[in-house]
């Protein structure tokens, strides 16, 4: 760390105010994180946003395949974790399909051609 003194000032302002920026950016980019991945949905929220019938989405409730909370009689889902049930769920496109048999063909590893 380097002695501040009146010739060296203006410099050594300068420096800690180009860091404080960089503070405060880093700060303000994890704020806007934490707080898109805590927003709440109700369950019917939450069957809009994975676009599908109430009903439809108290199945996949009850079969335990998206991850909730339930209060008394009201149940509370998370962006992340409805996220991750519409990924799980996703279908795969004709050329994934085809992609990943031709990589299981020419697998070394499962018997393929070498």
């Amino acid at each position: 760390m380097e002695i501040i003194n009146h010739n060296n000032l203006p410099s050594a302002v300068s420096r800690l105010a180009i860091q404080l920026e960089r503070i405060e950016k880093v700060v303000s980019e994890k704020q806007v994180i934490k707080d898109s991945s805590k927003k709440k949905y109700s369950l019917s929220e939450a069957a809009k946003y994975c676009g599908m019938a109430d009903p439809t989405f108290r199945t996949y409730i009850y079969r335990r395949k998206v991850a909730g909370t339930k209060f008394g009689k009201a149940w509370l889902f998370l962006e992340s974790d409805l996220d991750k049930f519409i990924a799980d769920y996703r279908r795969p496109t004709a050329d994934e399909l085809k992609s990943k048999a031709f990589d299981n063909l020419t697998s070394t590893k499962r018997g393929g051609l070498k």
